[in-house]
């Protein structure tokens, strides 16, 4: 026996199902939520200018998994960058799983060089400054130069190099000028700091070919652990081209994570 429904049921059915459809829409548009870039700024102490946009998946909160979507906007990006550098603080305990990372250019999904990408919990910070610092700190503690044979002393609070024979000489001055057979005092030789531990957490995404300048990217992290505890994280972002001694800084991320 056949059914037959009127034309007002099949509306009424169809009206229905729309009903349903749409009652899932709310929930898909949220389901990719802001990380809280532009509604905290720690009190101003960020230029606005330098805050990044990002988004996480889920905001499945601390000890949980979550998504991340790190936006950079292409007027930072000024040179032919091929490695990027994400600087975590050292109160981020999460992880980042760094077989599941991956990196939009101008909407595209590129190749990364799996091998020089890596998550790495214990870094030191990679700012230029702080950079430059423990370069110099490591030439001053290298007190001596076997291919020139001198040292490198202090001198009137800068660093200069002395070879053997005008470190005799002024040796020797200083032992003839020393009141009561006294021994001359060696040269101020810069300490090598002390290993503070860690005081960030990096991640080193590098791609397979360098970006043409102007280009919008996403960075995906696709499984991170959030940290322990919630609340506010800066992850600043970094970039290097080839050849380039020092990364490009390109801006802050702020990560509401929450409790």
């Amino acid at each position: 026996m056949q059914l037959f429904r009127s034309p007002l049921s099949r509306l009424a059915i169809a009206t229905t199902l729309l009903s349903s459809s749409l009652t899932f829409m709310p929930q898909m548009a949220e389901a990719r939520q802001p990380c809280g870039s532009f509604t905290i700024n720690w009190g101003g102490t960020i230029p606005q200018g330098d805050i990044l946009k990002c988004a996480v998946e889920y905001n499945s909160g601390a000890r949980r998994r979550d998504r991340y979507y790190l936006e950079i906007k292409k007027s930072k990006i000024v040179d032919r960058f091929q490695t990027f550098e994400l600087s975590f603080p050292e109160d981020f305990d999460g992880r980042v799983d760094d077989a599941k990372i991956r990196v939009r250019v101008n909407g595209r999904e590129v190749a990364l060089n799996e091998a020089a990408t890596a998550w790495d919990p214990d870094s030191l910070p990679t700012d230029p400054a702080q950079q430059s610092q423990t370069i110099l700190g490591n030439i001053a503690a290298s007190t001596t130069t076997p291919d020139r044979g001198g040292e490198l002393v202090l001198v009137n609070g800068e660093l200069v190099f002395l070879d053997s024979e005008t470190l005799a000489a002024q040796q020797a001055n200083q032992s003839n000028n020393t009141n009561n057979n006294s021994p001359a005092p060696e040269p101020e030789i810069a300490e090598e700091p002390e290993d503070e531990g860690p005081r960030s957490r990096s991640l080193v995404i590098t791609l397979a070919e360098p970006l043409s300048p102007e280009s919008d990217v996403e960075i995906i992290l696709d499984s991170v652990n959030n940290p322990s505890r919630g609340g506010m994280y800066l992850i600043t972002a970094f970039a290097r081209s080839q050849g380039a001694p020092l990364p490009s800084r390109l801006g802050s991320w702020l990560l509401d994570v929450d409790f």
